[in-house]
């Protein structure tokens, strides 16, 4: 019995985290708060910071900035975009703030990132790692290491 209760409590909180998720899927480039993100969970911001962080395992900015890394890399990817316009339309500080963010999440910078996919495009990917500049792209993950 106490299981079944506490299940149908944490369905709320559920259901809030994705509302927010899900504000933060939609607001990648617009400026996000944790108030935004309360707003839309309808909780108080310190109530959503900590039950997001439980449920998420990265507070609400942490998974905000992982968020724009992963469209930065989409946009990489397709070509097309400056760094100076990926930073500015993702909603970084500025261009260093974003390759610095870039470089910690990944190991590597957005341009040396964009130079490995213009290689696979070219068909470097089937050339062996010894004749390839930069070794394998990486990509982001929220998944934490076993």
């Amino acid at each position: 019995m106490r299981a079944a209760g506490r299940m149908q409590t944490q369905a709320p909180r559920v259901r809030a985290i994705a509302r927010a998720m899900q504000y933060i899927d939609t607001h990648l480039y617009e400026p996000v708060s944790v108030a935004h993100l309360a707003q839309a969970a309808c909780m108080s911001r310190f109530h959503f910071a900590r039950v997001f962080r439980d449920a998420v395992g990265a507070s609400p900015m942490e998974y905000l900035r992982l968020r724009r890394l992963e469209r930065a890399q989409a946009m990489l990817r397709e070509g097309g975009h400056t760094i100076s316009q990926i930073a500015t339309d993702l909603c970084f500080f500025d261009q260093s703030h974003f390759v610095r963010s870039f470089r910690n999440a990944t190991g590597c910078t957005p341009a040396r990132f964009a130079a490995q996919m213009a290689m696979q495009a070219c068909g470097a990917a089937h050339m062996p790692p010894s004749q390839r500049r930069g070794g394998e792209p990486v990509s982001l993950s929220m998944e934490q290491p076993a």
